[in-house]
């Protein structure tokens, strides 16, 4: 088992924005499916100089397939996260630019 902080820092009470490259370099493209579950922790913090409270909520198992975009399957846990943890996640889906510039040079060559 691996977990990964997808904003990849903190971000105290609010949802930063999901960083693809550790969960791009970690998973790549897999050969088999691969479980995938999102956790949400929701601090409480419970006054001055005492222990915040801590609830865990746990989601769906999902699979990251071979056909599936590892970027817009991170988006889709975001929003999954969000959810778990009673925020919002206000960002939009955006291809990377180097992919988009990958796909850009196979149409070319074509």
């Amino acid at each position: 088992m691996l977990v990964i902080f997808p904003e990849q820092t903190t971000v105290p009470y609010k949802m930063g924005k999901g960083r693809p490259g550790a969960f791009r370099f970690i998973v790549g493209k897999p050969q088999s499916p691969l479980p995938v579950l999102c956790l949400g922790l929701d601090y409480r913090p419970r006054g001055f100089l005492r222990r915040t409270s801590l609830t865990i909520r746990i989601g769906e198992l999902k699979y990251l397939t071979p056909d599936r975009d590892p970027e817009e399957f991170l988006h889709e846990c975001m929003h999954e996260i969000a959810s778990l943890t009673n925020l919002i996640y206000p960002f939009e889906f955006k291809k990377s630019k180097l992919e988009n510039f990958e796909e850009s040079e196979v149409e070319s060559v074509i």
